[in-house]
């Protein structure tokens, strides 16, 4: 699974890291998980979809959007990695309405990182705010 994909990198590259999992039924839309890295704590909310839709869907729910939404405007490090078929992107909480019934390439454009094997450096870099890196 994606939590399993994510902790495997960065475990394997070395990389300092905490990554907790929320399952909290009492605070509806917390993301899937919390990734303390480089300093900085990054709240993902993760995706799956068998394979790209014509026009893209997000998939999260209303109370999702509005938790990323205000801890993102508020802290900063909210994300989105969504996997569709074979491939990942990662994109911020910012670009969530943005991206609603864009087609693929669009999508890829504007998110953060791409992926169409396993991740790479850029998964801690974007996710700690250091995407410069």
């Amino acid at each position: 699974n994606m939590r399993h994909r994510i902790n495997c990198y960065l475990k394997n590259n070395g990389y300092m890291f905490h990554l907790q999992g929320h399952e909290d039924q009492n605070s509806p839309g917390i993301p899937d998980v919390s990734i303390g890295i480089m300093g900085v704590t990054a709240w993902v909310e993760l995706k799956h979809s068998k394979a790209w839709p014509m026009k893209f869907k997000t998939k999260l729910r209303r109370e999702q959007k509005i938790w990323l939404r205000r801890r993102g405007r508020a802290a900063g490090n909210c994300f989105v990695i969504h996997q569709l078929g074979k491939e990942t992107i990662l994109y911020a909480s910012e670009m969530i309405a943005s991206l609603e019934g864009k087609s693929r390439e669009d999508v890829i454009n504007f998110s953060n990182a791409h992926w169409t094997g396993p991740f790479d450096k850029a998964l801690p870099h974007v996710l700690s705010g250091n995407s410069s890196q």
